[in-house]
């Protein structure tokens, strides 16, 4: 199944060894030749490997003996989550160096290398995704080393974040030369992170209580999508628009799957859980390139609206009002086997669409 996306992003671990990770990208390359690789990485936490047998015992004792865990006024480690075991690391130059001169993320980079990226790379690796890549750090802490708390929020510390994760990329720049970055996380537009990385993904822009859609509007969630190409490096832009949903919501998965249309990114729908990819009919529809730019307007109805090559993509943000659209003649509704109400291959061109739904058409 990963062999028929375009871009997939691994979880591979140091205990893979080099030849299963080889052999699993061989194994999907072979399948699909054009399909680009994207290996996770975190650079903002570390969970206790304190095992002198574990991949990572090196790393984290590198941290405990540097101290470059985040902590709070009475010392204590900061976890901005207890789901994952894990405990924040102080991501700001105020952390002291190593013998080497060294902070966190040249060492975390160079871990990377030796136990996966490097293995990965002889094969063919495309893009290196760092996680939780945001314009400031998850939690509160004693960033500046004096005994004291320092908000998350407070400019200086924000900033000083994000000089470390700008650290931390320009060591996998480094160490890895045939890869480019992706970064997992929303906001690029700040003097430090603009131009600095080749690709985002934007997790869960619809379907959580915290997406972008929800609480904000979908109008503010676009302007964050179409921002997201300017504020990458020169190249292919690659931008991930995802959904999380349930593992069947074939409405969500339209609406995302059109909105990222109004665009040139990938999409992509996950489960809640992000542990799932479901199969939508939508997904196999032949709609070809765009053959119009990125709408910046809506059309008189209020519907959104690009046309494609052998297709059309709709979408209605409105919140309560269904709306209704003539598209002209010559479309038809893809013929699916998921949600065959919607994609039952007839020919339509009256479209009423309910709020905040998207509609994805073939030609005839």
């Amino acid at each position: 199944m990963v062999s028929q996306f375009d871009v997939v992003v691994t979880g591979f671990w140091p205990n893979m060894g080099k030849t299963r990770m080889q052999d699993a990208m061989r194994a999907i390359k072979t399948k699909n030749p054009s399909i680009k690789f994207a290996q996770y990485v975190n650079a903002i936490e570390m969970q206790d490997f304190s095992s002198p047998t574990s991949e990572y015992y090196s790393l984290w004792n590198e941290i405990n003996t540097n101290d470059w865990w985040l902590r709070d006024a009475s010392g204590n480690r900061v976890r901005w989550s207890t789901a994952y075991a894990s405990y924040d690391i102080n991501t700001t130059a105020w952390t002291r160096t190593n013998a080497l001169g060294q902070r966190f993320q040249q060492v975390r980079a160079k871990h990377f290398r030796d136990w996966v990226s490097g293995y990965m790379s002889e094969v063919g690796l495309d893009y290196i995704m760092v996680d939780q890549f945001n314009p400031e750090p998850l939690s509160d802490g004693d960033f500046m080393r004096n005994g004291t708390v320092q908000s998350r929020k407070d400019a200086t510390i924000a900033s000083e974040h994000r000089k470390g994760m700008v650290r931390f990329v320009d060591e996998l720049r480094r160490l890895n030369p045939g890869s480019k970055i992706m970064i997992n996380g929303f906001d690029l537009g700040s003097v430090e992170y603009k131009g600095k990385v080749d690709g985002q993904m934007r997790e869960c822009l619809m379907g959580k209580s915290w997406s972008y859609e929800t609480f904000a509007g979908w109008e503010t969630m676009m302007g964050t999508y179409r921002n997201a190409f300017g504020n990458l490096t020169a190249g292919d832009k690659m931008v991930i628009f995802n959904a999380c949903g349930a593992t069947q919501d074939p409405a969500l998965m339209r609406y995302g799957l059109a909105s990222t249309l109004m665009h040139d990114g990938h999409y992509s729908f996950t489960n809640h859980s992000a542990d799932a990819y479901p199969k939508f009919d939508e997904q196999f529809a032949p709609i070809g390139a765009a053959i119009e730019s990125p709408p910046t307007a809506p059309h008189a109805s209020g519907v959104w609206v690009r046309r494609f090559q052998n297709g059309i993509a709709l979408v209605n943000p409105h919140k309560t009002n269904t709306l209704t659209i003539d598209i002209g003649p010559g479309y038809k509704n893809h013929l699916g086997t998921v949600d065959k109400v919607i994609n039952n291959g007839q020919p339509a061109q009256l479209i009423s669409l309910p709020p905040r739904s998207g509609r994805v058409l073939v030609k005839q």
